[in-house]
């Protein structure tokens, strides 16, 4: 499962090529990784609740032009900040 791209600049991006909005690109990304995260590591004591099963993933992305910003998403809703 790859992550889900979306690019702020989106006027300059040709609807031809299926990359507007959120969508999926193997071309820039890679190395997909998703793994449980141990809750012990790096977490505060308190913070800790052991009935919570968090996992990560992390991947390589490529980019594709100089000072390009974007976005990435898992899941819908696609929310960003």
């Amino acid at each position: 499962m790859l992550p889900r791209i979306r690019y702020s600049n989106q006027e300059s991006i040709d609807p031809k090529t299926g990359k507007t909005g959120w969508h999926v690109d193997p071309e820039v990304t890679y190395s997909v990784k998703f793994f449980t995260t141990n809750q012990n590591d790096n977490f505060d004591p308190e913070l800790i609740k052991r009935e919570k099963t968090y996992h990560t993933m992390s991947f390589i992305y490529k980019t594709l032009n100089k000072n390009e910003s974007t976005f990435f998403a898992y899941d819908e809703p696609y929310t960003y900040s």
